[in-house]
């Protein structure tokens, strides 16, 4: 049976139930788990389909949306579920867009269970669009706009990856870690740590410091250490530049709203954060990246592996816990935005696609450069990384 006939066949039970609609589960069994069964995805399967899906940061109060729609145990897009009485707008639209930006998704679908919103990131990498780039209407059904559900479907996503014989590597938290941070005051150098969250920027109030081993929020932080040295004593410097931190490659002495700032301008301050306190707490593995199309994606180049000049037939990188030649890294990594990437002519070259940051001068350096397949190729920076290890 086609899409649109499975659709078609949706609507007709939406359409004959539609009075009954009145409550958000009523709805998600009649129209909204047999949209996404019919998208190929098995509700009974939690590696597919997971429902109450945890949506924002763990601190935040742990928010949940819907539904969560997984590709090697990692969510593609996410679901928002009203009732078919409730018309869909900007209240809704927020919340979802907050789900979307804590999250690695890269589609997010809003529902009254009569109209299926589609949204991603077209305007601005990791920040939802305002508007839908492709609407669903199961009272109008448009057999062009049903085509456009071709990404969506099971089919088109990536190859499970499963290995039960391997013991999965522990995967490093990427959503949220925490960097040393600093602050001089009366001529006392007080120390802290601040959480550094992905979707962090200047619209999120809730930016967290660890001062002496309690979390709170960093203007209640910047009073707690001010207090620690003088109980009567004040400032009237912002939290945002009272508290400071040491630039991983050009050693700065920065307020930490320029950590927040260069989230807004889509920069990679982040990621050489997290390597630095990666580098730091993995003596195994050295944390490597590669960019397709506005995304960053993160994984590891095993230590050992670099011990010897690098192969592309060799399991030297571990992405998302497995370990697996770069070539079939990077595949993976470009199939989690692109389901439906294909390589065109030769086979992707993940030595070429994966990069390290030079410890001597903190450049982007390509794994092919420390490759047993390049003549000349550099070892000194092989050696660079194994002694930063």
């Amino acid at each position: 049976m086609s899409l649109y006939a499975k659709l078609h066949e949706i609507a007709e039970r939406v359409i004959a139930q539609r009075n009954k609609m009145t409550k958000e589960a009523v709805t998600r069994s009649v129209s909204v788990m047999p949209f996404l069964r019919a998208l190929g995805h098995e509700a009974e399967d939690t590696r597919q389909i997971l429902e109450e899906f945890d949506a924002d940061p763990k601190w935040s109060g742990g928010k949940t949306v819907d539904y969560a729609i997984l590709s090697n145990d990692q969510p593609v897009i996410l679901v928002e579920a009203k009732s078919a009485t409730v018309s869909l707008g900007a209240t809704h639209w927020e919340q979802l867009y907050q789900y979307f930006n804590a999250t690695d998704a890269r589609y997010g679908v809003l529902t009254n269970g009569l109209r299926y919103e589609f949204y991603t990131d077209r305007v601005k990498t990791n920040i939802m669009d305002r508007q839908p780039f492709l609407t669903i209407d199961l009272l109008d059904l448009d057999e062009l706009a049903i085509a456009e559900l071709r990404p969506f479907t099971r089919a088109s996503f990536p190859k499970e990856v499963r290995n039960d014989d391997c013991e999965p590597r522990e995967r490093p938290e990427l959503d949220s870690f925490e960097y040393p941070i600093h602050a001089n005051f009366k001529g006392r150098r007080l120390e802290g740590m601040l959480v550094v969250d992905r979707v962090m920027n200047w619209h999120k109030q809730l930016i967290l410091v660890r001062f002496k081993g309690e979390l709170m929020a960093h203007t209640e932080s910047k009073s707690k250490a001010i207090q620690s040295i003088d109980a009567n004593a004040k400032s009237s410097v912002s939290a945002w530049t009272f508290w400071r931190f040491i630039h991983p490659i050009s050693g700065e002495d920065l307020p930490i709203r320029e950590i927040c700032l260069d989230v807004q301008r889509n920069g990679d301050l982040r990621q050489r954060l997290w390597k630095c306190v990666s580098r730091r707490a993995n003596d195994d593995a050295i944390p490597i990246f590669g960019c397709h199309k506005g995304r960053t994606f993160e994984a590891e180049l095993l230590r050992d592996q670099l011990q010897r000049k690098l192969w592309g037939a060799s399991n030297c990188v571990v992405y998302k816990g497995q370990a697996m030649t770069a070539g079939q890294a990077a595949l993976q990594a470009l199939r989690s935005v692109d389901p439906q990437y294909e390589n065109s002519g030769a086979q992707l070259n993940g030595l070429r696609f994966w990069r390290v940051v030079d410890p001597a001068d903190g450049r982007e350096r390509k794994l092919i450069e420390m490759s047993g397949h390049v003549e000349d190729s550099d070892d000194g920076l092989r050696m660079r990384l194994l002694d930063k290890t």
